[in-house]
């Protein structure tokens, strides 16, 4: 998929853990609302082709690939 807005939308007070996705070719990669930013944990996701990876939260363990970089090897 590409030029999709958002790959994942966390709103609303929602709570999740987002761990181990690969999110490529969006506008934004996960964009969490400040509702939801303190329930919300975002961990080991792999990020490629993204205008920017993360909004509205930190991550831990994040993984950028260069767009030469294969997602699955």
């Amino acid at each position: 998929m590409e030029n999709v807005a958002q790959g994942i939308s966390v709103a609303d007070s929602a709570g999740p853990t987002i761990m181990n996705n690969i999110v490529a070719g969006t506008t934004t990669g996960i964009s969490v609302d400040g509702s939801s930013a303190p329930n919300t944990v975002v961990d080991a996701n792999v990020f490629q082709r993204n205008t920017t990876n993360l909004s509205g939260i930190s991550a831990t363990n994040t993984i950028a690939l260069t767009p030469g970089q294969p997602l699955f090897v």
